[in-house]
Formats: structure tokens, C-alpha cells, sequence
């Protein structure tokens, strides 16, 4: 096991003890890390291979965990008086761009499933 996977499993248990992720999302983290590698570093695989498409399931559950990380660092600030400006502010309503991002990818991603289905 090298430095980031002691650090990233060290990360997740954190996470854990701090409410922050149950300990079934850290666990899916580490298969979301790697299709993310797969992604990024073997792209052209992916738009030659008319077969090979990106796990849609994973992009699901990225931005759950990605919203739930989000809450609980929305939370952390709140606590130091981040938002004391805006008292009526729902702390579930924050969003920070890897979830906007995310969340466009797969509306894109779905809406072309839906096209390619008429």
C-alpha cells in the first residue's frame, strides 16, 4: 500500500468517525477513484468503442457522496459563522462546482439516452 492509499483510506476512516460518509460510500470511493482514472487517462478508448461506455451508476453515486461530503463541510463552516449573513440560507441547498459539474454530466448523459431511445 503505498502514501495515497494510506492517506486516502486514512481520509475515508475520518470521514466516518466524523459523520461525514457511512462506511458504504467510502468504500465505493475507491471504485469511483478508479473508473475516474480509467476516464481520464484512457479516454480514447471510450470514444472509439462505440460499445464501451462510462459506468452511469458510479456518476450516481459520486455525486451522493459529493453532496454528502458538501453538507458536512457546509456544516463545518457554518458553525464558524460563515453564512451568519444569510440567516434564512438552507445549509441542504449549497453546492459547490464538482456537484453542478457532475450533476450536468449526467442530465447530459441521460438526456442523450433519452434521444437515442426515439
Amino acid at each position: 500500500m503505498n502514501l495515497h492509499t494510506n492517506r486516502f483510506t486514512a481520509s475515508l476512516l475520518w470521514l466516518q468517525q466524523m459523520d461525514a460518509l457511512t462506511a458504504e460510500p467510502a468504500a465505493r470511493l475507491h471504485d469511483i477513484y478508479e473508473h475516474r482514472h480509467d476516464l481520464t487517462h484512457e479516454l480514447a478508448k471510450y470514444l472509439v468503442d462505440p460499445n464501451l461506455e462510462p459506468n452511469f451508476d458510479l456518476f450516481i453515486e459520486a455525486l451522493k457522496t459529493l453532496k454528502a461530503l458538501s453538507r458536512f463541510w457546509t456544516e463545518v463552516e457554518a458553525g464558524y459563522g460563515t453564512f451568519e449573513d444569510f440567516p434564512d440560507l438552507d445549509l441542504d441547498e449549497v453546492k459547490n462546482g464538482r456537484m453542478i459539474l457532475i450533476e450536468l454530466c449526467i442530465s447530459a448523459y441521460g438526456h442523450g439516452l433519452t434521444n437515442a431511445d426515439t
